[in-house]
């Protein structure tokens, strides 16, 4: 099941294995990949940071059943032209293990990548900033029509 989500990340990858290893007397599991472009199998760690960046948010998720995941600034490691697909498979990852994901950025790329992906309305999008007259934090909800307006016809956005 994990493993078909992480092809959909990267064609490249065929599967992930967690290899049992001792080091100082403790057993402990190496993430290791199979890849299609090389034999054996490579360790995780091997790889690029958006790789490592998008498995440790599929580990969290599943790590997360059935509850709540916070994760600050999404788009670290990733590359903007992946964000599409890493919102897509959150959807399809946070369905599965009945995990609702609370994701901040202040990437407008991730923002609008979000709204793409957002076809089904499954996500919500919000808008945190501090009123300047009040200094109170307030709330702004956006269903995916609002956002995607706004995107698209210079509106603000990220509390502008």
């Amino acid at each position: 099941m994990i493993t078909g989500i992480i092809s959909d990340f990267d064609e490249n990858i065929i599967s992930l294995k967690a290899i049992p290893m001792m080091i100082q007397g403790n057993i402990v599991s190496e993430l290791q990949l199979k890849l299609r472009n090389r034999e054996g199998l490579v360790k995780l760690t091997s790889l690029g940071e958006g790789i490592n960046r998008y498995i440790a948010i599929l580990c969290a998720i599943w790590a997360s059943k059935d509850g709540y995941l916070f994760i600050d600034e999404i788009e670290n490691g990733i590359h903007y032209t992946n964000y599409k697909k890493l919102w897509q498979i959150i959807f399809e990852a946070s369905k599965m293990a009945n995990c609702q994901i609370f994701a901040t950025s202040h990437s407008r790329e991730c923002i609008e990548a979000f709204s793409e992906a957002n076809t089904d309305n499954e996500g919500v999008y919000l808008e945190f900033y501090r009123n300047q007259k009040t200094g109170l934090i307030t709330v702004h909800e956006r269903d995916n029509e609002q956002l995607n307006y706004a995107l698209t016809h210079a509106g603000s956005i990220r509390g502008e």
